[in-house]
Order: C-alpha cells, then sequence, then structure tokens
C-alpha cells in the first residue's frame, strides 16, 4: 500500500491553460473569453481561475465531473523522480444536449481566438 503525502486540484486543460495564459500577459488591456464544456460537479476551480484572471466564463455546463488526470510521483524512487499519469474518463456530451450549443458563446466579432479542444465524447 502506499499513502499520498500531498494532493492538489487544479483547474486545467487545453483552453484553460491557454485562457489562462493569454489573461495574464494581456493585463487589463485586454480581455479574454473563454469557452468549452465544463462538468458542473467541479467546476468551482475553475469559476475561481477565471475570476482570479479576468477571464469572460462563457462555458457550457453539463452534468457531472470534467475530466480528472491524475499525476502519480514516486519523489524517492531508486532511479530519482518518476511519475504517471491516470486519465479519468470525464464529461459525455449527453444526445439531449443542445449541438451546437457552444454557439453564440464565442469571442464577440473581430477578436482573435485560439481553438485548443480535446473534445468529450458525444461533442459536435
Amino acid at each position: 500500500m502506499n499513502r499520498v503525502a500531498a494532493q492538489t486540484f487544479t483547474a486545467g486543460g487545453k483552453g484553460t491553460h491557454v485562457a489562462a495564459f493569454l489573461a495574464e500577459r494581456a493585463g487589463r488591456a485586454g480581455r479574454v473569453t473563454t469557452t468549452g464544456f465544463l462538468g458542473s460537479d467541479d467546476a468551482a476551480p475553475f469559476e475561481a481561475l477565471f475570476r482570479e484572471r479576468g477571464i469572460e466564463d462563457r462555458c457550457l455546463r453539463l452534468p457531472g465531473a470534467s475530466r480528472v488526470d491524475i499525476k502519480v510521483v514516486d519523489r524517492l524512487g531508486p532511479e530519482g523522480p518518476r511519475g504517471t499519469d491516470i486519465n479519468l474518463p470525464g464529461l459525455v456530451v449527453p444526445e439531449a444536449a443542445p449541438r451546437d450549443g457552444l454557439r453564440g458563446r464565442q469571442a464577440g466579432r473581430g477578436r482573435a481566438g485560439a481553438a485548443a479542444r480535446r473534445a468529450p465524447p458525444g461533442a459536435p
């Protein structure tokens, strides 16, 4: 049996990281908007990050939890620190969800955008 020495939960993902980086670089000079699918069960860390960085949150909330990636690090291994990832399944976009659920949630006209996604199963 192994005992965990520390645990953290950090809002992340490709789109979240890009939005956070852009918001940090833009400061008050620009506005950053994020959109995508976000699980309502674990939205709080994402919402806190968006507030902290001044990111406009236009994410579509779905029932359930966003995909969680667990990083396991063995810092005391004989060959030095080693790690592995465990990826939990995460959200599935239900058939009843609006197929164009993100349309109209995107940045305004004339604004730059970045598409960084790993769409959950069932996403359009």
